[in-house]
């Protein structure tokens, strides 16, 4: 198991998120970019805010690159959203969490954690292309 993480199992509800993506030289940072941006104008980016941040690779054909970069932000209920952004539901399961603060840690943190379950007795269920 990695050392340089702290990584935790947690059980999650479904959640209702707000989805940004880019596919760029530098996805990570160009998606964060725009979600922020909304998050912000949402209010959504407070500190005693309850919302999650998830991101993950995204790969439009069966190849490794490009690749891009996808932002799940979670909306609060009292939060009205209307179709400036598209609307997705995380399934609610098992989830491996690593804290990364910033994008800037992405490129510690990601390995780390991609370590830590293929030593663990966990499978990545891997997600459909595009």
């Amino acid at each position: 198991m990695s050392d340089k993480i702290k990584v935790r199992l947690k059980k999650l509800d479904s959640m209702r998120a707000a989805f940004f993506h880019s596919l760029s030289n530098s996805p990570e940072e160009d998606a964060w970019v725009i979600a922020e941006s909304w998050a912000k104008e949402k209010g959504l980016l407070q500190v005693d805010s309850n919302i999650r941040i998830f991101g993950r690779n995204i790969y439009p054909t069966e190849n490794p690159e490009p690749h891009g970069y996808g932002i799940y932000i979670t909306i609060p209920p009292k939060i009205k959203v209307k179709s400036e952004v598209p609307i997705l539901s995380i399934p609610g399961g098992l989830y491996a969490v690593a804290k990364c603060d910033g994008v800037e840690e992405m490129s510690v943190v990601w390995p780390e954690l991609w370590k830590w379950v293929e030593n663990s007795e966990y499978q990545y269920i891997r997600e459909t292309k595009g």
